[in-house]
């Protein structure tokens, strides 16, 4: 019964849980982001011991967001995307 409900349940909460730290930990300046408000911005920096992102959404409107708050990272899709040249 255990076993079923781990399968089920806590290991796809788990999983997902190992994604979104690792989007957390892997922001990088001048990535694009979304935010879970909607918000489309781009990385200006980033405060470590704040956990605290400072965004640029306009060419003079910049926020400041937890970096919990960020859901997608653009940048990183993109490079996943693109396949790596032989070399």
């Amino acid at each position: 019964m255990f076993g079923v409900l781990y399968l089920l349940f806590l290991r796809p909460a788990m999983k997902q849980e190992k994604e979104r730290a690792t989007l957390q930990n892997s922001l990088q300046k001048n990535d694009k982001v979304l935010t879970s408000g909607g918000v489309y911005g781009t990385v200006v920096s980033i405060v470590e011991n704040a956990d605290e992102l400072l965004l640029r959404v306009d060419d003079q409107v910049k926020i400041r967001v937890t970096r919990s708050g960020v859901v997608r990272n653009f940048t990183r899709e993109e490079a996943a995307k693109t396949p790596a040249t032989p070399g």
